[in-house]
């Protein structure tokens, strides 16, 4: 190889890698709205089936690699092993998100983690049980440009999954509108979470970081 290519070839080489990086988050804010498919497991979701939902985030463009979210979440299961009735979990979360540069302009995985603090509505009968507690998750996904690709402000279709530890406090009972008192909380248990979605680049901030 000749020397003198050499530089050209390294600048090169770093030029697309950088466009790569940067190809999916192009915009400083985003949107994004996900399905939810959640599945539980330990004391604090005993006889809670799997169940879907949707969740709904702005999200906030650090730097080339590092991103911020934070939104809603809301869930809803149906009761099994002798329970009648339905749960609903819904909260509120923020998630950063570090993005792996595989030098694509195609395919953009990230790493994620998350903090939520939930509400947990448990419903049976004229009977209502709600407790508060928190989940700390930490998750993989992939983003996926299409319509737009090569625009300021791409939409990206998204598929992500991650699992958690979450804590609940004591449940407060209410039957037919009357407050019964508190029960002995249910206590921990971990979530596994499927999400598909998409995501909208916004025209706020600088476009082409």
């Amino acid at each position: 190889m000749k020397p003198y290519f050499r530089p050209l070839i390294a600048a090169t080489l770093f030029c697309v890698a950088h466009r790569s990086a940067a190809a999916q988050t192009r915009s400083d804010w985003s949107v994004q709205g996900s399905g939810l498919y959640a599945a539980f497991r330990g004391s604090a979701h005993r006889g809670v089936k799997p169940g879907g939902g949707f969740e709904l985030q702005a999200r906030r463009k650090l730097n080339q690699y590092w991103s911020l979210g934070c939104g809603v979440q809301d869930t809803h299961h149906s009761l099994s092993d002798g329970f009648l009735g339905n749960e609903t979990l819904q909260g509120l979360f923020c998630e950063p998100r570090r993005l792996v540069d595989i030098n694509s302009e195609h395919f953009f995985p990230y790493f994620s983690s998350r903090a939520a603090v939930l509400r947990q509505q448990l419903e049976s009968g004229d009977i209502t049980r709600t407790a508060r507690g928190v989940a700390l998750n930490i998750g993989t996904g992939l983003l996926m440009p299409f319509m737009n690709t090569r625009g300021n402000y791409p939409t990206l279709f998204e598929v992500g999954v991650s699992g958690g530890f979450t804590n609940f406090g004591d449940f407060t009972t209410t039957q037919s509108s009357q407050t019964a008192g508190n029960t002995v909380p249910h206590g921990a248990g971990w979530n596994y979470v499927v999400r598909v979605g998409l995501a909208v680049g916004l025209p706020f901030g600088s476009s082409m970081k």
